[in-house]
């Protein structure tokens, strides 16, 4: 299964999917889809855009109290109080 292998050992991810045909370097990639995986399991997807894939993001990991990633505790703080201004 596609998505099994895409979410194995996955803890917190942002997945975006895209067309299998490759961007130039006037244009990029065209989007599919955006998901977010937590704990190996697709959560949301569907998700229009990159700043709400984000947004959405830190709405479960509050909402199900779930801790960031030791490995990227200092980037999720950064995002969380610069961007998101939390």
């Amino acid at each position: 299964d596609p998505e099994d292998h895409s979410t194995r050992g996955v803890k917190i991810r942002v997945l975006t999917v895209v067309e299998d045909d490759v961007g130039t370097p006037v244009a990029l990639a065209t989007v599919i889809n955006r998901a977010i995986i937590l704990e190996e399991a697709i959560v949301l997807q569907d998700i229009p855009n990159l700043p709400d894939n984000f947004a959405y993001l830190f709405d479960l990991l509050y909402a199900l109290n779930i801790k960031y990633p030791k490995e990227l505790k200092y980037i999720f703080e950064f995002i969380q109080k610069i961007f998101m201004n939390l």
